[in-house]
């Protein structure tokens, strides 16, 4: 689900000779003027999820849940706690089969989201961890994914 905020999005980039730091008797390894600043309006959007927009990137917006927030967003994922700064949650399947069959289709889900889990496989327990590492803590992204951990196991 993309939450979608009514704000401009420039890019500003800029260029640097590739050559520069290269050491030549000329340049004496000074480094060469900048080649200009690129300006790129990206989208008149920005959408937190997913990362890509109608083909352009965009730059994601995210924040650190407080306590309260994550202790609302878990009123709707029965069974997850906050342990050490993350959402856990453990799992037990029926099969070890079953269990590797989930982590590839959490592996789909976590890649296409551009969020990735830590797991903990100990052969019909799976340990889910979810953190947003750029933050150092939870985010809506962590709530989003354990959302879709939750509708990914009741098929099995």
């Amino acid at each position: 689900m993309a939450t979608t905020l009514q704000i401009p999005c420039i890019s500003i980039t800029s260029r640097l000779d590739p050559t520069w730091g290269q050491s030549n008797s000329q340049t004496e390894n000074k480094p060469k003027p900048m080649k200009g600043l690129h300006f790129h309006l990206l989208a008149s959007t920005l959408n937190v999820f997913p990362n890509v927009t109608n083909g352009l990137e965009v730059q994601e917006f995210m924040t650190k849940l407080s306590i309260s927030e994550i202790e609302e967003g878990l009123k709707t994922l029965p069974g997850w706690i906050i342990q050490d700064g993350k959402l856990t949650k453990q799992f037990e399947l029926s099969s070890f089969p079953d269990l590797v069959s989930l982590v590839v289709k959490i592996g789909f889900v976590a890649e296409a989201a551009d969020h990735h889990p830590d797991m903990l496989i100990n052969y019909r327990r799976l340990t889910f961890m979810l953190s947003t590492h750029t933050l150092g803590g939870v985010s809506e992204k962590d709530l989003e994914l354990a959302k879709q951990i939750e509708a990914a196991l009741n098929r099995y």
